[in-house]
């Protein structure tokens, strides 16, 4: 009794720290053992940490309480969760489900409940049918930005209509690729991975600054002639001031597909990222705007005229953060016709993790009058 006790007030102190609400994601149902309703549960949960719209608690105390109390949560107790979520979680919002697999296709029944708005009533009562696991990745990042506009904005979140417009740029979450994430470069296998992180099949860009200059340079030469990323070398542990890594020299690039852009149309751009800064050293993500192709001596060429980035001030957590700006690549420079996103983190030395990379219109200036 003591232990819950404990944990009781560890969850309370979450809910009032702070203006965030608690948003707490109890495991789904599930066939067998449950350890498919686990990861299910962590999927979205993880997705839900990233938008640093809501105090999330540890699932670990959660799920304690949980079986200390003896509560066994089904899809249809909707009054028992409600009370339960209140009386000793706390919560705000109380998100639950069932989930099953039939060979590779997973069908989620999915509820989400807002508590302190009246009766106890799901405001989310959906189902899911993922052809694949990316698929739940998918739905789970499609949920998350969904029940933000149920809580407080960000100070750099989508536009007050709620939801974010359409994602502009393919692939932004970097879920589909088969070596590689589609319309993204390459990752190399030294400086940039195809990363999918512990204990989910969710994916992100991880790139490393902390690579010798000279031995990433060689392998890019050998990578650009050809060679396959499983032939990436080992790095070789760098130290001392770190100077001569690609930190210390170029950064590292990673560059998307080119996008075309509308005049008089200004656009956002969004990230998820998690590393680290130093100073005024920190990541960035840098959009370039370029003219028409045109032929000329050197061939075609796809000029650049036009650049902003967006400053990534990650805090030294390992904690993702979310991140955005407005930008107007026609406003300044008419003859911009498409743009590509940059990827740039490069002082101090480590690793660092992108995902969930959106550009979408806000508005035309023609409607601002």
């Amino acid at each position: 009794m003591r232990r819950i006790a404990g944990l009781l007030i560890a969850l309370a102190s979450a809910a009032f720290a702070g203006e965030k609400p608690l948003v707490v994601v109890l495991d789904f149902s599930s066939p067998g053992n449950g350890e498919l309703g686990r990861k299910v549960a962590r999927t979205f949960r993880l997705k839900l940490e990233r938008l640093d719209s809501f105090e999330t608690p540890d699932h670990f105390e959660v799920n304690e309480i949980v079986e200390d109390t003896g509560f066994k949560p089904k899809l249809d107790d909707i009054r028992a969760i409600a009370d339960f979520a209140r009386e000793k979680l706390k919560a705000d919002i109380i998100i639950w489900g069932d989930c099953k697999l039939d060979g590779e296709t997973y069908t989620i029944h999915l509820r989400a409940m807002d508590l302190p708005k009246g009766p106890a009533a799901p405001f989310i009562d959906d189902t899911y049918v993922c052809e694949d696991y990316p698929a739940v990745s998918k739905k789970a990042r499609e949920l998350a930005r969904r029940i933000t506009g149920n809580g407080p904005k960000e100070k750099f979140r989508s536009p007050p209509e709620g939801e974010p417009g359409r994602n502009l740029l393919p692939n932004g979450d970097f879920e589909d690729g088969d070596i590689s994430p589609l319309h993204w470069d390459k990752v190399n296998g030294l400086t940039t991975f195809w990363h999918r992180e512990a204990g989910t099949n969710n994916r992100c860009i991880r790139i490393d600054t902390d690579v010798y200059e000279k031995e990433a340079l060689a392998w890019m030469k050998r990578f650009a002639a050809g060679a396959p990323v499983s032939q990436a070398p080992s790095k070789t542990p760098t130290k001392g001031k770190k100077y001569d890594t690609m930190a210390g020299a170029y950064g590292v690039k990673f560059y998307s597909d080119y996008i075309d852009v509308k005049p008089d149309t200004r656009y956002r751009i969004a990230v998820d990222a998690k590393g680290k800064m130093a100073g005024m050293f920190f990541p960035k993500v840098f959009v370039k705007g370029y003219r028409a192709p045109t032929d000329d001596r050197f061939g075609k060429q796809a000029r650049e005229i036009y650049r902003c980035y967006l400053a990534l001030r990650v805090k030294n957590n390992g904690k993702w953060q979310h991140f955005s700006r407005v930008f107007h690549p026609a406003r300044e420079t008419p003859d911009v016709k498409r743009i590509r996103v940059m990827l740039f983190p490069y002082w101090p030395p480590g690793e660092y993790y992108f995902d969930n990379v959106m550009v979408y219109e806000e508005e035309t200036d023609r409607e601002q009058h």
